[in-house]
């Protein structure tokens, strides 16, 4: 038991560092956070800067149902007089994929699943215990559309648990009012690489998330980016927008200019690691090439993005020549 206390303490925020909750908070902001994942919870470090940090609902089967309730309260008793900051992690779209029959009917027949076909012994084998609890029946457990379908309606489902979060905002007259992010932290391998979950490697399907703001009063609403961003941007795009912007300096890029469609930002590449099952591995994007490379095993591949968007030809043996 200790040895697993020592292990899991290196993976936390160091006090030293300035997190976005304090940034507004410093600027008088009230924070608040409700957060269901169980690798936020107190003691990793996530909560500095919060005057309100719920991580009681932590857990894998928690739905952002929820803590909806937690949340209209505390919007209700919130001091009127000061602006907020207020954090939802919520792990509706995460395994084990308990979306339901209903949810997981009206997206079976889709086409964006792609074709159907059994699952390899080897990648059947990938599968976690913990996603077997999911909405996939025992006798489809073999089906890639099955697996797909099940993954797909937990994104259905959580639109409408969405929904009903904005309905909050809108009873207290504060969704106009409000910059809003939706985004996440990881996305999920479906067989695309013969694996399944997450936390395994760093290919586009894990990496690739989405990042959609609303600005006050619906601003340029509908319109898409075409330049590739990153997470790290986020932070220091909300400073700017909340006035709070840090005088120091982040790594991030403030994408206000993008938002506000007036013109676009030098390019920047991103970087990608902290994989669960495979610390060593490393990525390095600079559209339209690729780099992994995994530091423990001595390994690295090479993809262009914009030929091989599936990641199916590493070429890195070709530059080598």
């Amino acid at each position: 038991v200790a040895a697993d206390l020592v292990v899991l303490s290196t993976g936390i925020v160091p006090d030293a560092a300035t997190t976005l909750a304090e940034s507004l908070a410093n600027h008088g902001y009230v924070t608040a956070a409700f957060v269901a994942n169980p690798w936020l919870v107190r003691g990793y470090g996530f909560e500095q800067g919060f005057a309100l940090y719920e991580d009681g609902f932590a857990g894998l089967e928690t739905t952002a149902d929820d803590v909806t309730t937690a949340v209209a309260q505390w919007l209700g008793e919130r001091n009127r007089e000061r602006p907020f900051f207020l954090y939802l992690h919520l792990m509706d779209v995460h395994g084990p994929y308990l979306a339901s029959p209903e949810d997981v009917e009206a997206v079976a027949s889709s086409p964006s699943l792609g074709p159907d076909r059994y699952l390899t012994v080897t990648e059947h084998e990938t599968i976690p215990k913990y996603l077997l609890k999911s909405a996939v029946h025992p006798s489809e457990v073999r089906r890639l559309r099955a697996w797909r379908a099940a993954y797909a309606a937990g994104v259905r489902q959580f639109d409408r648990r969405l929904a009903a979060l904005f309905e909050i905002l809108h009873h207290h007259h504060l969704f106009d009012q409000a910059v809003v992010v939706l985004t996440s932290d990881h996305g999920e391998e479906l067989f695309e690489h013969g694996g399944s979950d997450h936390g395994w490697n760093l290919y586009e399907h894990q990496l690739w998330v989405p990042l959609v703001m609303r600005l006050p009063n619906g601003e340029r609403g509908g319109a898409r980016c075409a330049q590739p961003v990153r997470l790290l941007d986020v932070a220091p795009t909300l400073l700017s927008l909340t006035g709070a912007a840090s005088t120091t300096p982040l790594q991030g890029s403030d994408l206000t200019r993008l938002l506000r469609d007036a013109g676009t930002l030098e390019s920047a590449p991103a970087f990608a690691s902290a994989t669960k099952h495979r610390p060593g591995l490393l990525a390095w994007v600079e559209e339209p090439y690729k780099l992994v490379a995994d530091r423990d095993f001595k390994q690295m591949a090479v993809f262009d993005l914009e030929s091989d968007p599936a990641e199916t030809r590493n070429i890195a043996p070709d530059q080598e020549q």
